[in-house]
């Protein structure tokens, strides 16, 4: 003779205390979990596409002028008449026009746009014979976002920013600074490699 179980399944208000149970605890965790997170997955994104878009832009110009071993390879480049900005913006996908002045460009007048919409500034045409380095600025989601700097002091964990920072080398390296090891505030860039897992 075949016995069956008498296991019953769950009923529907059971199911949905359960449901209900579930929800709470995530309302309850999900602000903890982006309160201790400063930058935002897509920040955190665009900012990882920013740095690569400039070191592919580098090492394009480089293997364009087939400079090889040069510990001073933007300095020598600026150097024989090479304009920086405008190279580096021909192979940046840009769109619109390039700040074609002598000085730097500004956040209220950038050196170009690129078509994923990032505004980019801080690029000079020649480079500063007394630098080993330029800070290169990129506004991440264009004129939306909240417009701070990682360095600015209205940023924090809850107004978070969307400029950032990057540094190139003299020597085309493209590099984010270990904080406290040179000038300028670079915690939210290295909390942005912390948690990607990227080292300098």
């Amino acid at each position: 003779m075949i016995k069956y179980s008498n296991k019953k399944a769950m009923t529907m208000p059971e199911v949905l205390i359960a449901l209900g149970v579930i929800g709470t605890l995530m309302m309850m965790f999900i602000p903890v979990i982006i309160k201790n997170n400063p930058i935002s997955n897509q920040e955190k994104f665009l900012y990882k596409k920013a740095i690569n878009t400039m070191q592919n832009a580098i090492s394009s110009i480089m293997n364009e002028y087939e400079v090889v071993n040069s510990s001073n390879y933007l300095k020598e480049l600026s150097q024989s008449g090479v304009d920086l900005r405008a190279e580096l913006a021909s192979k940046m996908k840009t769109r619109g026009s390039v700040n074609t002045g002598t000085s730097a460009g500004t956040a209220s007048n950038p050196d170009f746009y690129t078509e994923d919409q990032m505004i980019w500034w801080n690029i000079p045409q020649t480079w500063d014979d007394n630098k080993d380095y330029i800070d290169v600025k990129v506004d991440l989601n264009g004129t939306g976002g909240n417009n701070l700097e990682t360095d600015d002091e209205a940023a924090s964990e809850t107004n978070k920013p969307d400029i950032f920072k990057i540094r190139i080398m003299k020597d085309g390296r493209v590099v984010v600074p270990e904080i406290g090891s040179t000038e300028g505030d670079w915690t939210f860039e290295m909390k942005y490699l912390t948690t990607q897992g990227v080292t300098k």
